[in-house]
């Protein structure tokens, strides 16, 4: 909350003060700003629940030793088709020029 509430002071000292806009755009400004700054928040815990969900399935798929079933649990959840579209991309550069 001290972050946000920083963040709000160098928007209304640069809107306000500097630029000298009208306190209803500096309201809308921080408005906006605030959608902004839940959205990330709310794709950042998202991305966290979905990261722990698939840490622990790989965990628990791992627990008997047996290494099949926890390379098998990352197929299963989606993660494999990124990391393939990521390493074709860096290994294959050339191929995706303009």
């Amino acid at each position: 909350m001290p972050l946000e509430c920083f963040i709000a002071v160098i928007i209304v000292f640069y809107f306000g003060f500097l630029q000298g806009f009208a306190l209803y755009k500096v309201a809308i400004i921080l408005a906006f700003s605030v959608i902004g700054i839940s959205g990330s928040f709310c794709v950042a815990a998202f991305g966290m629940r979905v990261n722990t969900f698939a840490n622990s399935r790989t965990s628990f798929a791992a627990l008997p030793s047996k290494p099949y079933p926890s390379s098998r649990c990352r197929m299963s959840i989606g993660m494999a088709a990124g990391i393939r579209r990521t390493a074709h991309h860096v290994v294959h550069p050339a191929v995706h020029r303009g």
